[in-house]
């Protein structure tokens, strides 16, 4: 799609996809937008019900659906990660936190930052409140239930 005998001149506003890089690439990689959805900075959506795989009749009824199995004990999207977490030695757990701060420390916005460091808080109190510490965050502004206005 992005090399110029493959572009579509008919779509509106050009193509809007999570396709970077690779062998064709030579229409500037749609810049420095975001490759993945849901995002904060305009970059790719959903487009909806107009591209919605539409159910059909067979000798059922298929259709396309998000599946969500919750089993208990797995009831949300933060305990896996937290167990891995509180598995960790303590000498791995810091590597970790090192990491992470390391190349979280280059984000500009600082509602990412903070929105990110409440999904480690939410996986494993101890491991968001490092990982705050390490970016300078106050951990009040990293707990479930907190509403931040726009940074």
């Amino acid at each position: 799609q992005q090399i110029p005998i493959n572009c579509p001149f008919a779509t509106k506003g050009g193509v809007k996809n999570g396709q970077r890089d690779g062998f064709m690439a030579v229409s500037g990689n749609q810049g420095k937008m975001p490759n993945y959805e849901p995002n904060t900075q305009g970059g790719p959506a959903a487009v909806g019900e107009r591209a919605r795989i539409h159910p059909q009749e067979y000798s059922g009824r298929l259709e396309r659906t998000s599946v969500r199995v919750v089993q208990k004990g797995d009831n949300d999207d933060f305990e896996q990660c937290g167990n891995l977490y509180r598995l960790m030695d303590e000498g791995a757990r810091s590597r970790l936190v090192s990491n992470l701060v390391g190349h979280m420390k280059n984000c500009p916005s600082k509602a990412v930052l903070i929105r990110q460091c409440g999904h480690f808080y939410r996986a494993d109190q101890e491991y968001g409140t490092r990982i705050a510490n390490g970016l300078g965050i106050d951990v009040a502004m990293i707990k479930p239930g907190v509403m931040h206005a726009k940074m």
